[in-house]
């Protein structure tokens, strides 16, 4: 006799730190068909259920969820994104303190150094950009605030990695997919391990075309009241037109005076709160 083969909801699994009776996995699939789309300009419903790894039937019910909601857009059978979608992360950012007070730090660094400057907090394995000013076009011309990256091959990634609690980076380190994305870039547990060792150690990350040959960036973090990391200040540049050396003895005093411009700022601000 052949066996039924086991349900889906048989073999359902929750993320670390929630029960499975309040994890709520349609909230979970509906993220992922937004997610799936901001990577296109647009997506047909088999590649939605594709790049969800869902059945085509319940992909359509999300898309077709979505679109009622004014999230989601359709033409010629094609899925996007539309501007309502904006709402979710903004809604997020006006409400961060630290990114209104970053940004003018932001410009003056960016001044002085006449290179793109960002800053930047840790979401699940990626870090988003909370407040940007671009000077060269040349490096991360399509990043602006919202944008995310991978955290394990970028240098603000690995400073805010350095800050995370011992048992949340061992699951990270466990649990997360590297890919090779450039020949430099580090995809070994154990060398990635030391790198992120490294970057609690010195205070601060120089990273080499790992994301983008081409393209250097250091970060050094930023630390609340309590001496904790909650952000990381970013600069890249081109490293053709850059040397390492430059930005660790040049860029490097620079940002972390900007840092702690920021950090004193946002003491002040809180404590008036």
């Amino acid at each position: 006799m052949t066996q039924k083969p086991k349900s889906k909801s048989a073999t359902r699994k929750a993320p670390a730190g929630i029960a499975l009776r309040d994890y709520v996995q349609s909230l979970e699939r509906g993220l992922a068909v937004l997610k799936s789309l901001g990577t296109s300009s647009g997506l047909s419903l088999a590649e939605v259920a594709k790049a969800t790894t869902m059945t085509r039937a319940a992909a359509r019910r999300f898309l077709l969820t979505l679109e009622a909601m004014g999230y989601v857009g359709k033409s010629d059978g094609s899925f996007y994104l539309l501007p309502k979608t904006l709402e979710l992360g903004y809604s997020y950012l006006a409400s961060q303190s630290l990114a209104q007070v970053a940004q003018p730090h932001l410009q003056r660094l960016a001044n002085q150094i006449g290179e793109s400057c960002s800053a930047l907090e840790y979401a699940s394995g990626s870090i988003i950009y909370i407040a940007r000013v671009t000077v060269n076009r040349l490096v991360g011309a399509n990043l602006s605030v919202g944008s995310t990256l991978p955290a394990y091959c970028t240098s603000a990634g690995r400073v805010l990695l350095a800050a995370l609690p011992e048992i949340e980076l061992e699951a990270y380190l466990r649990d997360a997919e590297f890919t090779r994305l450039t020949p430099k870039t580090i995809i070994s547990t154990a060398s990635l391990r030391r790198e992120i060792d490294r970057a609690r150690r010195d205070g601060w990350y120089l990273i080499n075309e790992e994301l983008e040959i081409g393209a250097r960036a250091l970060s050094v973090p930023l630390r609340n009241a309590a001496g904790r990391t909650v952000a990381a200040i970013n600069v890249s540049c081109y490293a053709g037109r850059i040397s390492a050396e430059r930005m660790r003895t040049a860029f490097l005093p620079e940002m972390q005076k900007a840092a702690q411009a920021i950090e004193a700022e946002m003491r002040l601000k809180n404590a008036g709160q």
